[in-house]
């Protein structure tokens, strides 16, 4: 399988079986890519019929982005690896990203780890706490 690519969204076809398109996390996508494209990196996976099998998120934001679509053929793929390809998978938690950004030094990311830890907090509920405290619901110290 060699990695091709176009900007000829027509070729593709969506799948009628596969998880329906979320446009919030299509929107997501396409921050990342204005961020830095790296689709290369992981291109579309296509059947012999270009039916998308893996990548439909990815596909629709290179799509309104109108950026180069990179993909893959395999002719062995089928409908039935959507779902074994997207349980393989696992998206990142706060804690993943604050884990993360921690390890990397950025002193923002520590100071809220600090902070978490010291109140006691999980990384959702001190979250929480930044948000409401910015709306006025928390004390400030």
């Amino acid at each position: 399988m060699a990695i091709q690519k176009t900007k000829d969204y027509e070729l593709f076809k969506l799948s009628a079986v596969n998880a329906p398109v979320r446009p919030e996390h299509v929107k997501t996508i396409q921050a990342s890519l204005t961020l830095k494209n790296m689709l290369h990196v992981r291109p579309i996976l296509v059947n012999s019929d270009m039916e998308i099998i893996d990548g439909q998120h990815r596909f629709v934001a290179a799509k309104n982005l109108g950026l180069e679509l990179y993909y893959e053929v395999d002719k062995k793929l089928s409908d039935e690896d959507m779902a074994l390809l997207n349980t393989n998978t696992r998206t990142w938690s706060a804690e993943d990203f604050l884990h993360h950004f921690w390890v990397r030094g950025k002193p923002a990311y520590i100071a809220f780890k600090k902070f978490c830890e010291a109140h006691n907090l999980g990384v959702s509920a001190g979250r929480d706490f930044f948000k409401l405290r910015g709306k006025g619901f928390a004390p400030s110290f």
